[in-house]
């Protein structure tokens, strides 16, 4: 990565630590076309359990490690530009 790209992915969900089933569904608004995202998951540690690979769809359903109920995560959505330049939008969720 060279470089940081200007806009950012919004409208994250979930966010705010909102609470959700243990395969949530990640999902923000994009820039447009000619971006790629990505989503990493990590746990209270801060150690990334899961990394969606590179997407250029808007949502994707978590398919990693089983979750704790009740633990919180944390996941950036990282977007990409066709430069390889990225930017990156922090968030975070409690299991149910």
């Amino acid at each position: 990565i060279e470089s940081f790209v200007v806009p950012f992915a919004t409208n994250l969900s979930p966010s705010g630590g909102q609470t959700v089933s243990a395969t949530p569904t990640f999902s923000w608004t994009g820039a447009g076309a000619g971006y790629a995202y990505s989503i990493n998951v990590q746990d209270s540690t801060n150690n990334s359990i899961w990394w969606s690979g590179f997407l250029t769809t808007t949502s994707v359903v978590y398919a990693g490690p089983a979750l704790t109920s009740g633990a919180t995560y944390g996941y950036s959505v990282i977007m990409f530009d066709t430069y390889g330049n990225a930017s990156w939008v922090d968030e975070s969720f409690v299991v149910q």
